[in-house]
């Protein structure tokens, strides 16, 4: 149980590390406009006709709109989806760091029906090995 509880500390702090890591990557190579997303959303511009209280025939039109992003908001979910959409990691690296991502969010005990408390050496030997892969990216892309 106390080997369990110290993998686990080691995988929650070694994830943080990679996010850190990735999110400074991703702030050297976009900025914040650059990663807005594009969304479309319908716009009642007037209502022609009211049918009852639910329904009605509305005249209206499509808006594109850019969801902004700020970059200290964003989780390593979305951090690792926005360095695999503008290719500043590859397909391999990104599944990795999305199974670093499952790993550590094994450990909400809130979301979680089944509490998991078996880490195991290789996991750590994993989340390390995913971490100096992302550390070399960052460090080749700042040399």
């Amino acid at each position: 149980m106390l080997k369990s509880s110290f993998r686990k500390t080691i995988i929650i702090y070694t994830a943080s590390i990679i996010e850190a890591l990735l999110l400074f990557h991703l702030r050297q190579r976009t900025t914040e406009e650059e990663c807005a997303q594009d969304r479309r959303e319908f716009c009642i511009a007037k209502n022609i006709y009211e049918i009852d209280s639910v329904n009605m025939i509305v005249l209206g039109e499509w808006r594109l709109r850019k969801d902004k992003i700020r970059f200290d908001k964003l989780n390593l979910d979305q951090i690792n989806r926005l360095c695999k959409d503008y290719k500043l990691i590859g397909g391999e690296l990104h599944q990795k760091i999305d199974r670093v991502r499952l790993l550590r969010n094994r450990q909400h005990l809130g979301t979680l029906q089944y509490i998991d408390r078996d880490y195991t050496k290789a996991d750590i030997e994993f989340i390390f090995s995913v971490a100096k892969n992302v550390k070399q990216l960052v460090n080749r892309s700042v040399s």
